[in-house]
């Protein structure tokens, strides 16, 4: 009973500071699943370099993208700004407003995907998921 007791105290206490789950995640890519996670940082060779990514290909940008990731924060940025940084979409999913990025990652093409949001805030990015091509 007195285990139980203060197991329960220690959930509340994690309730009250906004801590409700243990996230070991040290990637510094917390945003992607882990599946995603693991082949952004197996191809994760290269720093973020703003006028590289701008001349790059889809190989090139996918070693600089962990680097991207973990450099800025990207949700609850304006999509704008984010196309000042990277540049034009290069592939479209969903929304024309939705900043869409093609990288081959593993040998396999796949689209970065930074999800807009399109009623109370709009333009302002809520997530950032990463699609393999089919």
């Amino acid at each position: 009973m007195r285990v139980a007791k203060h197991l329960c105290s220690i959930w509340v206490l994690f309730l009250l500071t906004g801590v409700t789950s243990c996230n070991t995640d040290k990637s510094g890519l917390g945003h992607l699943q882990a599946k995603e996670r693991d082949v952004v940082v197996r191809n994760g060779t290269q720093n973020f370099d703003k006028e590289r990514w701008a001349k790059a290909g889809r190989e090139a940008r996918g070693k600089m993208v962990a680097s991207l990731l973990r450099s800025q924060r990207f949700v609850g940025e304006k999509n704008i700004d984010l196309v000042r940084l990277l540049g034009e979409r290069t592939c479209y999913i969903d929304y024309e407003d939705q900043p869409c990025y093609e990288l081959i990652l593993d040998d396999k093409w796949y689209f970065l995907v930074f999800s807009v949001n399109h009623s109370n805030a709009l333009g302002t990015i809520t997530g950032i998921d990463l699609y393999p091509r089919d």
